[in-house]
């Protein structure tokens, strides 16, 4: 099977890798390569180049064809990507050593929101327990969840933070009416509370579950 020079631009491909390589080379540790991981590349640059250029030369420039055998423009490309993909994936390399380096500089990280939770449900024990448990609501497993609790009167107090989607209170006495609800923290930001779930309602009817 041949390769289409047609299909690079070779020209350009090569004149990336020298930008690259003139940098990287002064100091290649610092980018996360290794000064013989250059000289392979310069050299499938440098071969790449001069079959490019005997094929102009041949006049071949509407086929400029050659098989994978003799080191085409795939096996370059292949191989700047993974050169590329080290220098990346060096965290103390800067965005303006990329810069310099002819390379795009690293996107910023995307912030996400923090979710509201969601069905969050109370369930009073004999003991005075509590569990409440909650669904993240796609909220990852570093999110802290904060738990909030009010009486039938009165503002939101705050009983504690979470990561967890299940926890167990105490100190509650049956037949007090609570109001319970839950916000979550992500990139310092603060989500919605989530729906309100109530223990002993008044004037209701509940049932008591003895401590497991």
């Amino acid at each position: 099977m041949a390769n289409d020079f047609r299909q690079v631009d070779i020209p350009n491909l090569v004149e990336q890798i020298n930008t690259m390589l003139s940098v990287v080379i002064e100091a290649p540790t610092n980018y996360g390569v290794t000064t013989s991981e250059c000289e392979a590349l310069g050299d499938l640059k440098t071969d790449l180049l001069v079959k490019y250029e005997t094929a102009q030369d041949a006049n071949q420039h509407k086929l400029a064809m050659f098989e994978t055998r003799n080191m085409a423009w795939a096996e370059v490309l292949d191989l700047t990507a993974e050169f590329t993909k080290r220098i990346y994936a060096k965290q103390s390399v800067t965005n303006a050593m990329l810069k310099a380096a002819g390379l795009s500089e690293r996107n910023p990280p995307v912030k996400r929101n923090a979710t509201t939770p969601t069905d969050l449900v109370a369930t009073p024990f004999a003991n005075g327990d509590v569990e409440l448990k909650w669904k993240r609501n796609g909220n990852p497993p570093n999110a802290v969840f904060t738990v909030e609790v009010r009486g039938s009167t009165g503002g939101w107090t705050a009983l504690g933070n979470f990561t967890t989607t299940r926890i167990k209170l105490n100190g509650f006495a049956p037949g007090q009416e609570k109001f319970f609800r839950v916000t979550s923290t992500r990139n310092e930001q603060v989500s919605g509370p989530s729906n309100e779930a109530l223990i002993y309602p008044s004037g209701g009817e509940f049932f008591l579950q003895q401590a497991a």
